[in-house]
């Protein structure tokens, strides 16, 4: 199990077991760069919904989001 903040009153904890999870140390540029990416990913998407097109395929993978099943969503 891996605690943040205080091991006394942990926050969250992850089963690495189970999930298969393997956290490793990033430095604090690849960090801001992933997140930086996450963010771009989303405003692209977001963009290219409200414009009523189909987002990149990998902005929505980068989201968590299987293109496939996007694209059978039911826009009204």
């Amino acid at each position: 199990m891996i605690y943040f903040a205080d091991a006394r009153s942990p926050l969250s904890s992850i089963d690495l077991e189970r999930t298969g999870v393997i956290m490793t140390r990033r430095s604090f540029a690849s960090t801001l760069r992933g997140f930086m990416e996450v963010t771009a990913s989303a405003i692209s998407a977001s963009a290219a919904v409200e414009s009523g097109k189909q987002p990149n395929a990998q902005a929505l993978r980068r989201l968590g989001i299987d293109p496939e099943q996007f694209g059978r969503i039911i826009r009204r």
